[in-house]
């Protein structure tokens, strides 16, 4: 422990250390204000949000690696023989001591695991020996080589109300009830107990039953779920950081001490901007060119074939200049980082294609029978005009589903983004919106015995981490950073000038994520699945281990098999999971009862809906004009931007006036209104009429 801890201080340092550096080099990049102190300067302040992080710490969750077997008819029963004598002790110095007794492995004959959320309970009946038995040292009870004395507390007040186990003895037979407690907790207290006149007792059909019980841990096809995911038109967006996208400009001063100020653009922010808008494509998806649009969902049946590439060209090339300021050389933004950020992906896509193995494509299950041989190399990682490495794959389909595919042009279009518009842009797959590729893993049990009710233990590690991302939830939009910074003027004192210097911080914090899947069972020997009518699922953000069950009862005495099925997020968000509706298991919650296609079923959990507000991330929500589709204009004179405005009208024959000619100024403009002037007609003159609000 001692190590750890000094370990653990040395990284606290480290990162405190790192943290100051990082904050003196944030300074040294943030733009430089004029001196507050000298006449003819307007006044700056900056409102830049600080970083959130939330270091939340979860303890580990610990469960049952490997148990005792019940024991089988024909097993050892012990024969224990034992004398166990009290010498006294002459004198302080010689106190008293016991000698002889035996330790005994004891056969288990009954036991229950219960998961109870952060960690798991054994419940456990052994057999100590044939004949009665005096009694029990209860202190040196071992599990391996630790004794339960570790469970125990000095006091023995403190032991009854909070030790972590609890030990009963009978010693002459019959079933065990509560004052048969010898140490740990009292029965009073312990969870374990069914109650105080028989302890071990399980519940099923809604009632504690005098029944037998065991249990085991399968050791084959335990683990399911999707893994390693493959992007499918999937889209890559930079994480931005957001700043005013106008510089202040003093053009004039007069005698008096008044200025004259331009607010002019930011082109290498404006281009930033278009970057950060653009929903880059990460060049990659199921390909069919036989499709009329460039991408449909189509259903697949078993046998079908499918085509996956991930193409070789790049965003190297791409070049964000669509604002350009004459008196700057290097306003424009290359997407060369995109490009290598793209490329890594692609990389690990195509390491998870493996011939022989199953993948979850959208809601189908499909086995990859063929893929190309080299190893994919992009053109971002090549010098001059040579060209990477593609891949192709071949997939067949072993169970129907639906699925999204594309064309190849679609997927390899890399310079429509640069237009900086959202407006032509393809609307390309983020998360669960896309039918993306999957690695599969099913899980499949089956009873070692003949029994009425199963009670399945779940162990879930659920929860990921946000590092560093944009706090879109704090952030200003870009028209009120733009706004804020810089307004102009025609001539002003410059004591009456404020700019404010708008910055977005940034958020890391771990997020809950939801796991789901379906249940479906058979009689042992028969060929018919049977599935639960709903989805189950489990959820977590501590990424430790969750314990939860769930019970299946049934009305006869039978061995049975179950196969547990994981659906991705994709399946979840459309409905093709197959399920009527969602639960998700959560120890914390209610005990839920459902019947469902020949069993009865039970869990602690809650039913959760197909919507944002149970799925969504909200530290990915922000301001919705972050991304909409704003464009800065410069404003060179008091106001001069917002009025400037063109309304074309056209006179009858021999009329002589319009009525209502019409223009809008917003609430958020101010300035002059310029009337009307009348082209090739000085007779004509324009007169300001009624205004409205």
């Amino acid at each position: 422990p001692a190590v750890v801890n000094d370990a653990a201080l040395v990284l606290a340092i480290v990162s405190l250390v790192l943290s100051v550096g990082a904050t003196v080099v944030s300074l040294l990049l943030r733009p430089s204000f004029p001196d507050l102190s000298k006449r003819g300067a307007p006044k700056q302040r900056q409102d830049t949000v600080d970083p959130i992080i939330r270091n939340d710490r979860f303890a580990p969750r610990y469960g049952f690696d490997s148990q005792q077997d019940i024991a089988t008819i024909g097993s050892i029963i012990p024969i224990v023989y034992a004398k166990r004598e009290l010498i006294v002790g002459e004198n302080s110095q010689s106190p008293n001591v016991e000698y002889g007794g035996v330790r005994i492995n004891m056969p288990m004959l009954w036991n229950q695991i219960l998961s109870l959320g952060s960690s798991q309970m054994l419940r456990a009946v052994f057999l100590l020996g044939e004949g009665n038995v005096s009694s029990v040292n209860p202190t040196n009870f071992a599990i391996g080589n630790n004794t339960l004395q570790n469970y125990l507390f000095e006091s023995d007040s403190a032991t009854q109300a909070g030790s972590r186990c609890t030990i009963y003895f009978n010693g002459d037979g019959g079933r065990i009830a509560g004052t048969d407690r010898v140490a740990g907790r009292s029965n009073a207290n312990d969870d374990g107990s069914s109650s105080s006149s028989d302890v071990f007792q399980v519940y099923w059909n809604n009632a504690n039953q005098t029944d037998f019980c065991s249990s085991f841990k399968p050791n084959t096809q335990t683990t399911f779920g999707v893994y390693a995911p493959i992007g499918n038109d999937l889209m890559f967006k930079l994480n931005p950081k957001l700043r005013p996208g106008v510089r202040s400009k003093i053009t004039k001063y007069y005698d008096d001490g008044d200025i004259r100020v331009r607010c002019l653009a930011d082109t290498q922010q404006l281009n930033l901007r278009d970057k950060y808008r653009a929903p880059f494509s990460t060049l990659s998806g199921l390909i069919n060119e036989s499709i009329s649009a460039d991408s449909e969902d189509r259903s697949v049946n078993v046998g079908d074939t499918l085509t996956y590439k991930i193409f070789n060209e790049s965003h190297k090339d791409v070049i964000f200049d669509n604002h350009v300021d004459n008196e700057s050389d290097n306003d424009d933004s290359t997407a060369k980082d995109v490009a290598s950020s793209v490329a890594s992906m692609q990389k690990s896509w195509d390491d998870s294609l493996a011939i022989g193995e199953i993948y979850k494509v959208g809601s189908a299950l499909a086995v990859c029978v063929s893929r190309t041989s080299e190893r994919f190399v992009s053109d971002a990682d090549i010098q001059g005009s040579a060209t990477g490495e593609p891949i192709t794959a071949t997939f067949e389909v072993i169970r129907g589903g639906q699925i999204r595919e594309h064309k190849s042009n679609y997927l390899k279009n890399v310079t429509s983004v640069e237009t900086g518009s959202l407006i032509d842009q393809p609307n390309r797959a983020v998360a669960t919106n896309g039918a993306h590729l999957f690695k599969y893993a099913s899980a499949h049990i089956s009873t070692s015995r003949a029994c009425q009710a199963v009670e399945i233990g779940l162990r879930s590690t659920l929860g990921a981490r946000i590092n560093g991302l944009c706090n879109f939830q704090e952030a200003k939009k870009y028209s009120t950073m733009d706004a804020d910074f810089c307004r102009a003027y025609n001539r002003t004192d410059p004591r009456d000038i404020l700019n404010i210097f708008h910055e977005s911080g940034s958020i890391s914090t771990p997020f809950e994520r939801y796991s789901f899947f379906r249940i479906k069972w058979r009689d042992y020997g028969s060929l018919n699945w049977n599935y639960l009518n709903n989805t189950y699922g489990t959820r977590s953000e501590s990424q430790q281990s969750v314990f939860n069950y769930i019970r299946l009862e049934f009305t006869s005495n039978k061995q049975r098999e179950f196969m547990f099925e994981p659906v991705t997020g994709y399946e979840v968000r459309n409905s093709l999971d197959g399920g009527t509706s969602l639960y998700v298991l959560d120890y914390k919650n209610t005990v839920n009862t459902f019947s469902e296609n020949g069993c009865t079923v039970s869990f602690k959990g809650e039913s959760v809906s197909r919507s944002i507000d149970s799925f969504g991330i909200n530290e990915a929500y922000g301001v919705a004009g972050q991304d909409e589709l704003y464009r800065y204009k410069e404003q060179v004179e008091d106001g001069g931007v917002s009025a400037n405005l063109s309304v074309a009208a056209t006179l009858p024959a021999n009329t002589a006036t319009v009525e209502n000619l019409e223009f809008n100024i917003t609430a958020n403009d101010e300035g002059t209104v310029n009337l009307p002037l009348i082209e090739n007609n000085t007779s004509f003159y324009g007169k300001l009429g009624n205004r409205l609000g």
